[in-house]
């Protein structure tokens, strides 16, 4: 009898002890997930190794009486992995979007710069033909201002 009910304490034992170990480590995976680690570095990686030292218990334990937590570990690190992707996606999304944007402007510029270079070209060549108006213009009134003087120059006899 007295095996038994030693038996039965050493079950509850171990039951208790995986218990508090378990809480242990499950205060360790929260910590370690929000950043703020109480053993370990805080941009350490969420793993096996940092969670056992987090929780101050032996890594092998972990593996032995706890697989959930690993599975919990594997998640965490998964779900982080899919959502740098989705952050990324999205990051890539925006580029892609002020790309199109920015594309679009230049364009725009391109055109508006054509149609300034059609516009300069015409007013050059308008002041061309106003430049060569004026200097026969200018030819003109020298021409008639030659014949003014030269009239007046001579003075008919009476």
């Amino acid at each position: 009898m007295v095996a038994k009910g030693n038996s039965e304490a050493l079950r509850a034992h171990k039951a208790e002890s995986q218990a508090d170990t378990r809480l242990e480590l499950e205060k360790a995976l929260a910590r370690l997930r929000n950043g703020q680690p109480k053993r370990v570095p805080k941009v350490s990686k969420i793993n096996a190794t940092t969670l056992a030292k987090e929780a101050d218990v032996d890594r092998s334990t972990i593996y032995r009486y706890h697989p959930a937590i690993l599975d919990e570990i594997q998640r965490i690190n998964n779900s982080t992995v899919v959502t740098r992707l989705k952050e990324k996606h999205g990051e890539l999304a925006q580029a892609e979007a002020k790309t199109r944007e920015y594309r679009q402007m230049l364009e725009e510029a391109q055109a508006h710069k054509e149609l300034l270079k059609r516009e300069n070209y015409r007013l050059q060549h308008r002041i061309d033909e106003l430049e060569a108006l004026l200097k026969q213009r200018d030819d003109a009134i020298g021409e008639l201002q030659r014949k003014i003087n030269t009239k007046q120059t001579v003075v008919p006899l009476k």
